[in-house]
């Protein structure tokens, strides 16, 4: 006795089947009885098939899952002459529709209508054609994965979307300034790639935090960066503007309790700005006496690329440095931590198209306790009104516009605790610096033409100060600063009257 259908193992895709056999042997069977055995219930009686040397059988009520036929030979009396069983399993199928809009494709054998296992996880794959970008699925399920997984129902129908890849318009070097409350905090600093990739760094809250991540087709991105206990995981969210030519990402980032706003644009090479080099004056807030008075200084290398390089001195002596895309609109975010605990400089210069370099900073440091022979140091917030413009040498002429005449200079020294010191120069045409006779405080000063910075020292107190600054071409002047016991003073190099 045999089943030849169905298969012992075999599945059946329809809820009832036609099953058939052999059966043969002494005595001959005289018939042929089957039953059904599932998980349906208790197994109904033994039926006649048709048949007996071939016979067959029409089963209905298969049960999903699996499902035994059991057939037994009989002879004429009804005695059991032989038993056969057969367990295949009814895999009950659901209609899977698949479309796709736009310009890709998905895994194969899955696009238009297909019959799928109910029941069984289907894992679907989207490949956007080149110059495209997948934009999600929809449908019976919703996700902005390329692959979308899911427990096929009785009925799916899913579209994968396809839109042009806007990012490679949107490409290149973002950076500018997380600010909480009005107040720039922090900083911003994102690379993105034509794919929609990106890698960033951002400095929140006095830490540095590393980030990467893709954007979505309409350009926002979130995700939850994990910390060390006790701080609280960071919040953040990012929106690259795809749409309207702002060159602009923008975001807010937060660690539950403070929450910064996140303003970048976009380096941009701007050739009406050519690549040039910019000294700057940065004089002290003369009302906050809190602060140093002196003149810090900088010089700017601007690149044909856009990308601009500053790197200068505050007027107590720190120095700072920074490189940085400048955008469209010719600003340059800067957001510097100085050494120290001398806290951070942080604003926006802004480049234009006479020359000119100019911006508010802030100069905030916090107050420290003296420890051991580590000093004090006194808190403040100063802002700085920056001031420069391009700085051009020339073989052969003065980096400032003085009269071709001896004592044509002066320079002037003052600071807290000493007296005003004021010394005639002349500034020669090789731009070599000599003072007249008579010269009490021994007033010297040497200027670099290449950079337009210079260095010089006097003597105070019956001590040798070391003094340094920059020319600003644009003021025909130059300014800078020394530091003395009593704190610091500013200097000034200018035309004779």
């Amino acid at each position: 006795l045999s089943i030849t259908t169905p298969a012992h193992g075999s599945r059946v895709l329809t809820s009832g089947l036609v099953a058939a056999g052999t059966a043969s042997g002494l005595p001959a069977p005289a018939s042929i009885v089957w039953r059904l055995e599932n998980s349906l219930g208790t197994p109904a009686p033994f039926q006649p098939a048709s048949g007996v040397a071939a016979w067959t059988a029409s089963i209905p009520g298969l049960a999903p899952g699996a499902n035994t036929l059991r057939v037994r030979s009989l002879d004429g009396a009804g005695g059991t002459l032989a038993e056969t069983a057969s367990t295949f399993t009814y895999v009950v199928t659901g209609t899977l529709t698949v479309a796709v809009n736009g310009s890709g494709n998905v895994t194969a054998g899955f696009a238009g209508s297909s019959l799928r296992e109910v029941g069984v996880g289907v894992t679907i794959g989207a490949t956007p054609a080149p110059g495209f970008l997948f934009a999600g699925w929809t449908g019976g399920v919703t996700a902005v994965t390329r692959a979308v997984s899911f427990t096929m129902p009785t009925k799916m129908s899913l579209t994968a979307n396809f839109v042009p890849n806007p990012f490679p318009a949107a490409r290149g070097l973002y950076n500018g300034l997380i600010r909480v409350g009005g107040t720039a905090t922090g900083y911003a600093s994102v690379t993105t790639a034509a794919t929609g990739a990106f890698s960033g760094r951002f400095v929140f809250e006095g830490l540095s935090y590393a980030l990467r991540g893709l954007f979505d087709a309409q350009g926002n991105f979130h995700a939850t960066l994990p910390r060390r206990t006790p701080l609280l995981p960071l919040d953040i969210q990012l929106h690259l503007d795809l749409t309207n030519s702002t060159n602009a990402l923008t975001g807010s980032i937060s660690d539950g309790g403070v929450t910064g706003s996140v303003a970048t644009s976009r380096l941009f090479a701007n050739p009406a700005l050519p690549a040039s080099r910019y000294t700057i004056d940065l004089p002290a807030d003369a009302a906050n006496a809190a602060a140093p008075q002196g003149h810090g200084f900088a010089a700017v290398n601007l690149a044909a690329t856009g990308m601009a390089q500053i790197s200068g001195w505050l007027a107590d002596g720190t120095p700072f440095t920074q490189s940085a895309g400048v955008a469209k609109n010719g600003a340059l975010p800067l957001f510097i931590t100085l050494g120290g605990a001398r806290g951070v400089l942080a604003g926006t210069l802004t480049f234009n198209l006479a020359g000119d370099l100019s911006g508010s900073l802030s100069w905030k440091r916090s107050p420290r306790l003296a420890v051991g022979t580590v000093p004090a140091v006194t808190g403040f917030t100063e802002q700085i009104a920056a001031a420069g413009s391009v700085y051009k040498a020339v073989p052969g002429a003065r980096v400032l516009n003085f009269a071709d005449a001896p004592g044509n200079a002066i320079v002037a020294l003052s600071g807290s605790g000493m007296t005003t010191i004021t010394q005639t120069l002349t500034l020669a045409a090789n731009n070599s610096v000599a003072p007249l006779a008579p010269n009490p405080a021994l007033v010297s000063l040497r200027i670099n033409p290449t950079s337009g910075l210079f260095i010089g020292a006097f003597l105070t107190g019956g001590k040798a100060t070391r003094f340094q600054g920059a020319v600003v071409q644009k003021q025909s002047s130059g300014h800078g600063f020394f530091v003395l016991p009593a704190g610091s003073g500013s200097m000034r190099f200018g035309a004779a009257p």
